[in-house]
């Protein structure tokens, strides 16, 4: 039958908002003239996707704003964001003539029998006899393994920074970091670890998944969703799991190498 197409294209936050585990050393300028080469070369392989619905990473919840600051950028008001909700997902429903771009994040809901904070999982640890997940060697490993990939990002361009981010090898290696360290607080009895930030994380990205149903739900749609490189494991398994829809590898649009 008939499906409609989804791109998910994963990728690192422009502004830098400090507001990850991992904080990354560089930023990305997307208003040098360097910048703005690099961005025209990734808007120009997206637009030949010629996606019909644009999502991006905005609380659903708060889509009039979003209108709002699209309707902006479209009457040229709006304040120069080097966001990629703007610098991306904007600028391309400009150019393809897009009258709407779709708000999709969510807050994940948080199990109420779930440690809240690291001195509630700290308590449980220590009950458990379980302190030694609390500063696992594998973390370590990760957050050395991102400042290694900062360092190598950097001798790349943008089309080349987001094709790294969605290589499939790549995915599931950064997915892993979920299940490591406190993920593994819990006797068989009780799952304080899995309950805790990993069930909020996972739920979050299928109301994410749910938000791109609603987006594109008509068989003909192409749907292009832009979000950080983190939701594309468990959004991208929703979509090529989904009977409605059809997953679109980034490497056919963005380039093999």
């Amino acid at each position: 039958q008939a499906r409609a197409h989804v791109l998910l294209v994963g990728t690192f936050h422009f502004a830098n908002p400090g507001l990850d585990g991992h904080k990354p050393k560089y930023t990305f300028d997307p208003f040098s003239p360097d910048g703005q080469k690099q961005l025209q070369e990734v808007l120009n392989r997206l637009a030949a996707f010629r996606p019909t619905k644009i999502c991006v990473e905005y609380p659903s919840d708060r889509q009039e704003v979003c209108d709002a600051w699209y309707n902006s950028y479209l009457a040229g008001t709006a304040k120069p964001d080097p966001n990629e909700t703007v610098t991306v997902g904007f600028a391309l429903a400009k150019r393809l003539g897009l009258k709407k771009v779709h708000a999709i994040d969510a807050d994940g809901y948080w199990l109420p029998i779930a440690p809240a904070d690291d001195d509630a999982a700290a308590a449980i640890a220590n009950r458990l006899g379980q302190t030694d997940l609390l500063d696992s060697a594998l973390h370590r490993r990760y957050m050395a393994m991102y400042g290694l990939c900062d360092e190598i990002e950097q001798t790349l361009s943008l089309r080349q920074r987001l094709r790294l981010l969605n290589h499939p090898d790549y995915i599931m290696l950064g997915h892993g970091h979920y299940f490591i360290g406190r993920f593994g607080l819990g006797d068989g009895k009780e799952f304080p670890g899995p309950d805790a930030f990993p069930t909020k994380w996972h739920n979050r990205n299928l109301r994410m998944f749910s938000n791109i149903q609603r987006a594109g739900a008509d068989p003909t749609d192409r749907g292009l969703a832009i979000v950080g490189a983190g939701h594309v494991p468990i959004l991208q398994y929703a979509v090529q799991a989904c009977p409605t829809m059809r997953w679109v590898p980034v490497a056919e649009v963005l380039g093999s190498r």
